[in-house]
């Protein structure tokens, strides 16, 4: 999973309604390790269609002419925007540098919400219980150092509220350092060297190499904070769970089924 700067960006049409646009502030085609990807950014259309008495075509005109200006003052290199109208995409595009309507970008932390339809189909079939103790899942300790007897659920965390917050190193490791030093800081050549399980183990046990106390925030289930690690942490277990690698069972479980033949984790995947 990945942390880069995913940006949603609300857009006025005037009297024709909203649109929710995405982009990223990325340029490059690197190779990443266990990255969400797919070849369409996902547009969210807010109460545009249905309100426009002409039917989409109308909205279409408008965002060809409007949305390359917004481009060009966003500070975005690329973007690509797609109309949905009762189940059937009526228009795409790609805008800004080095793009097109296929072209594959990291989907970032919008990973998070297939991770967790991944946990909650789980649980759905009885193999994980949402109010259980992680550690009945995994095969080492996952407890808050401040709060040791509290147990630390999936539901939490699921819903951020789990008291931790961002492992040292997560993002770079996440990543495999693609990100140049002066965005984000470098990771050490031994942690990138690390399976999924040794990093998690590296980062939550007391005494590992990549521990610290201060990635943990306040006590389990008491508040909400945005959690960089607690997915990374789902993700494990969903392999774990299901007994076999997280990508087979998002290939095999979420992405075929909703025919999204062109989603993976590598960009190794999408060379032409």
């Amino acid at each position: 999973m990945i942390e880069c700067q995913l940006v949603l960006q609300k857009y006025e049409l005037g009297s024709q309604g909203v649109i929710m646009f995405a982009y990223l502030f990325m340029k490059n085609g690197k190779r990443w390790l266990q990255i969400l990807l797919s070849s369409c950014l996902v547009l969210l259309c807010v109460g545009c269609l249905d309100t426009v008495p002409r039917g989409p075509a109308s909205l279409v005109a408008k965002l060809d002419a409007e949305l390359p200006i917004a481009v060009a003052s966003g500070n975005s290199p690329s973007i690509q925007v797609a109309v949905v109208h009762r189940d059937q995409i009526v228009w795409s595009q790609a805008l800004g540098e080095n793009t097109s309507v296929n072209h594959v970008y990291m989907n970032a932390s919008v990973q998070k919400m297939f991770t967790a339809v991944a946990v909650l189909q789980l649980v759905e079939r009885g193999l994980v219980d949402l109010d259980g103790d992680v550690q009945e899942y995994v095969p080492f300790t996952v407890r808050h150092p401040g709060f040791p007897e509290t147990p630390i659920t999936v539901r939490v965390l699921l819903a951020h509220r789990s008291g931790l917050a961002e492992f040292p190193h997560q993002f770079a490791w996440d990543t495999e350092c693609t990100f140049s030093p002066q965005y984000r800081p470098s990771c050490p050549d031994h942690l990138l060297a690390m399976s999924h399980e040794e990093f998690l183990i590296a980062s939550l046990m007391p005494g590992g190499s990549n521990y610290n106390q201060r990635a943990w925030v306040f006590e389990p289930g008491k508040e909400y904070h945005y959690s960089v690690s607690a997915y990374p942490l789902l993700r494990y277990l969903v392999g774990q769970v299901a007994g076999q690698s997280y990508a087979e069972y998002m290939t095999e479980h979420i992405f075929d089924p909703l025919g999204m033949t062109s989603s993976g984790f590598s960009a190794d995947e999408f060379l032409e």
